[in-house]
């Protein structure tokens, strides 16, 4: 029977496959096994069966008999693009789009794109051809799978630059691993047919060798495994068919609070060691027991089987036999380890503990290991036994005194009810009591029910013979009925408790995964968890990351004194729960948790515990915990290829400003070299007319610098936040009229209007910034204009605001350009050349600052209208 979570999986899975393209992953260990090659004989075979296929991206590096397989293919054009002066070929995504094939080949899956292309990373083009129903060829190495890219950087000493999630490997329809023996690629690189010539001979010393070669396949070869077993287990979940497929040998170990279960696991990671297996260590809770001892045992018992390498999983069900193959099926388990008992006789039977022979007669094709620990004192068995113990009498107790007293008020009534009546109220209590007590108190109340009820009720009196033969068919009746009744009262009961943690737990759980999913950055997606931990323990939680640095609380700040960072650092370094209520480290004022995923590690998770927690609460922890690793990596993924496209927009805006800046400070030094250098001649020197034009050069030209150098000042600080205005009251017209003064000489031919507020109203601004803003525009607008363009420069007083308008009948803008002509750097296509394209954005900056408002507008029947927009102060 599938649980709920699981057909929410399945119906999940079916969606996100529905519509979308199937990718296959031809998978080596490194370069020069055969990767390509294998991919485009197998499209080639695809090909002749009518199907149609485009070849996007591939890289032959020199290899003959890879480019032979090319020829009858269509081969989709690379893209051009221009980075630092340089021209790249790259996939053309958006040209595939169009062309829609049934499938396409993209080699090289861990690429990364130079900037200008539409994704950082080719996995991310690979992707969306899936999301648009395309199939898609690729390949990949093992060195290039984050999971083991820093395993890989270990065993071989070169750093991976280039990776791709292991989300990609779980996304892949298909994995086909090109194998090849060492000897045999060491040959093909001394042949060149790995690497040209002088690369092999530095590969061979480096990257090639033997040791790191046999590393790298094993790799390969045991993630493609883990792969196939996945799909393996979804699939037997899917048809619902009950495992194991004994495909390869997993292994399970029953783990409960005995001391004899440090051993078992042990025991089975030896095993799992020799057999290079997976193993999970299972503990199955058949009750609730508050037993801060036996929960001791039981917690150092998982924790030991986690840092052995076990994937623990607790579970809840009435019957641990049930439990145990439960788990086992669902993940196609070929070996059970369990422990045999110390002792074995017939109250095993009665109080249903012989789980042997139950666990081989239900197990089917799972196999079962009775393994015998070694003798254990018996002091440490009792530790997880004394308490226990002392329950069960308290529950005696109440049972004893619970039938008493009912005899008590029954027997003066014994002559008008009947004894026939009293043993069935005697019978109702015995149902009743085993939802407050255990079986066993169960079983002594149904004995002492039975003697109690013939002695005091059933004739004769006060003798334990029964005269009549019905009463006793009905004593033994009645026995039995109690007996079978407080059973499944008590089964009843512990259900009920289970089904309440269960619910409880999954109920924190989708409350924490619907807050999860409003989390949009890493900080909210902490701050969330530790908000739900906090519920659940009632206490405050921190995280601190690697270096130990605050993050985030659930209550107060708490910093982290030097005692507590070694502690910490400790949890970290070891990858192991430290601090208080644990054997690591229990001096500290709180429980320290790693927070890691394979290799990386994120930060630890601090509890400021007053109590011990529960088996339940440590597991729901963890469930929190696994969530949040998973949606702090995809957070920290989306940040970094954030930081990527800023990176590479901020590499554009440079190159755009270094361009510039070269281009307009080249030009004005080069005017005032030549005119310099000309002055030296003595023949220039005496005709004051050359001598004046040059001068006239010269000093157009500082000035073009003089500008340039005050735009990038400003701009930077616009960008700093460090502006600060010297706001006063001026007249409005003062300023139109310093800048018109300032700017006659570059108006040239063009015919200059000023239509001027007569009021010429008084205004609150900064008179050297909007006096730049104005120069900006107009010098803009001197450049971009025809020699024979009127230009009209207005103010207006209006209720609420200033407006200062320029106009022009030049050629004006495009529509779709006038929304971006205030950015930074930026320039209309195809015009003139000469500037920075800081003006207008300074401009923009400086208006803004008075929370002002400048725009342009298209003017009819040609030109441009700039607008500044000035708010109106009293």
């Amino acid at each position: 029977m599938k649980t709920p979570d699981e057909i929410l999986k399945e119906i999940e899975w079916a969606e996100r496959k529905q519509g979308r393209g199937k990718l296959k992953i031809f998978f080596g260990m490194c370069a020069g096994v055969g990767k390509t090659y294998s991919m485009l004989l197998q499209a080639k075979g695809l090909q002749n069966l009518g199907l149609n296929i485009l070849v996007g991206y591939i890289e032959t590096h020199g290899r003959e008999e890879t480019a032979e397989l090319l020829n009858g293919f269509e081969i989709i054009p690379r893209k051009k693009i221009t980075y630092k002066g340089i021209e790249f070929d790259e996939f053309d995504l958006e040209k595939t789009l169009e062309l829609k094939p049934e499938f396409v080949l993209v080699d090289e899956l861990a690429h990364t794109n130079i900037p200008g292309t539409k994704h950082n990373k080719r996995f991310q083009d690979v992707i969306e051809l899936l999301d648009n129903g395309i199939n898609v060829f690729t390949t990949v190495n093992v060195q290039h799978i984050e999971s083991r890219s820093k395993t890989v950087e270990q065993i071989t000493g070169i750093a991976i630059q280039e990776t791709v999630p292991d989300s990609i490997i779980e996304l892949a329809d298909d994995i086909e691993v090109i194998d090849l023996p060492v000897e045999e690629l060491l040959k093909r690189l001394d042949e060149g047919k790995v690497y040209l010539p002088d690369k092999a001979l530095l590969a061979s010393k480096n990257f090639f060798k033997t040791g790191n070669l046999i590393s790298l396949r094993e790799m390969a070869l045991r993630l493609t495994a883990e792969k196939v077993e996945g799909d393996l287990i979804d699939y037997m979940s899917q048809k619902n068919i009950e495992g194991p497929w004994k495909a390869a040998d997993t292994l399970l170990v029953a783990v409960g609070a005995s001391p004899f279960s440090a051993e078992l696991i042990r025991w089975t990671r030896r095993v799992a060691y020799s057999l290079k297996s997976k193993w999970f260590a299972v503990y199955v809770r058949t009750n609730t027991i508050d037993d801060e001892r036996f929960n001791h045992q039981l917690e150092k018992n998982l924790r030991l089987a986690k840092e052995l390498g076990a994937e623990v999983i607790t579970t809840a069900n009435t019957d641990m036999v049930d439990g145990l193959l439960e788990v086992a099926r669902k993940n196609n388990v070929t070996q059970i380890i369990i422990g045999k008992p110390a002792k074995y006789n017939i109250l095993n039977y009665i109080r249903k503990d012989n789980y042997i022979d139950r666990l081989i007669n239900e197990s089917g094709n799972i196999d079962i290991y009775i393994v015998r620990p070694n003798k254990i004192k018996s002091q440490d068995i009792k530790k997880t036994q004394t308490k226990r113990i002392q329950i069960n009498l308290k529950d005696y107790l109440i049972t004893t005194l619970s039938i008493a007293l009912l005899s008590a008020i029954c027997f003066p009534l014994n002559e008008y009810l009947g004894y026939q009546t009293v043993g069935l109220i005697l019978l109702l209590n015995l149902i009743i009591l085993p939802f407050f007590v255990g079986r066993g108190a169960v079983i002594f109340g149904a004995v002492l029910n039975s003697i109690i009820w013939n002695y005091f009720f059933i004739p004769p009196l006060f003798t334990f013979e029964i005269g009549k033969l019905h009463d006793v068919m009905t004593l033994i009746l009645n026995f039995v009925v109690a007996i079978s009744s407080g059973f499944l009262s008590t089964k009843i009961r512990k259900q009920q408790g289970l089904v309440n943690i269960r619910e409880k737990n999954n109920l924190a759980l989708l409350n924490y995964t619907k807050d999860l999913a409003k989390a949009k950055t890493k900080n909210e997606v902490i701050q969330t968890t530790l908000n739900h931990i906090d519920k659940n323990i009632d206490s405050n939680v921190a995280f601190y990351n690697y270096e130990l640095n605050h993050i985030a609380s659930s209550r107060e700040i708490h910093q982290l004194t030097n005692k507590e960072k070694t502690i910490a650092h400790w949890c970290l370094d070891n990858n192991q729960i430290a601090g208080k209520f644990t054997d690591n480290l229990p001096e500290s004022i709180c429980q320290y948790i790693p927070i890691s995923k394979d290799e990386e590690k994120f930060g630890v998770l601090a509890l400021f515990l007053a109590t011990k927690l529960s088996i339940e609460t440590e597991n729901l922890i963890n469930n929190y915990i696994t969530q949040m690793v998973g949606i702090y990596e995809k957070e920290e993924s989306r940040e970094m290829i954030q930081k990527m496209e800023l990176e590479k927009e901020s590499q554009k805006l440079y190159d755009t400003l270094m361009d510039s800046i070269s281009h307009e400070f080249r030009t004005p030094i080069a005017i005032i070299s030549g005119a310099a250098s000309t002055l030296f001649d003595e023949k220039v020197i005496d005709n004051k007319e050359i001598v004046s034009d040059l001068a006239q050069e010269i000093y157009s030209a500082s000035k073009r610098m003089d500008i340039l150098v005050e735009n990038l000042l400003d701009i930077n600080r616009l960008e700093s936040g460090k502006l600060k205005l010297n706001i006063d009251i001026y007249p409005l017209n003062e300023v139109v009229i310093e800048v018109y003064s300032q700017l006659k000489n570059s108006f040239g031919k063009r015919v200059v209007k000023l239509d001027l507020d007569r009021s010429n109203p008084l205004i609150k601004i900064d008179f050297g910034f909007i006096r730049q803003a104005l120069f900006n525009i107009l010098f803009n607008t001197c450049l971009y204009t025809p020699e024979t363009s009127t230009i009209i420069i207005s103010t207006e007083m209006l209720p609420d605001k200033y407006k200062i308008k320029i106009q022009d009948n030049g050629f004006g803008v495009p529509d779709e350009e006038l929304p971006k002509l205030f950015g930074k750097f930026y320039r209309v296509p195809n015009s003139k050349t000469g500037g920075t394209g800081l003006g207008l954005s300074i401009a923009k900056g400086f208006v803004e600052a008075h929370k002002g408002k400048i725009y342009a507008a298209k003017k009819e029947p040609s030109g441009l209208i700039f607008v500044i927009e000035l708010p109106y102060e009293k």
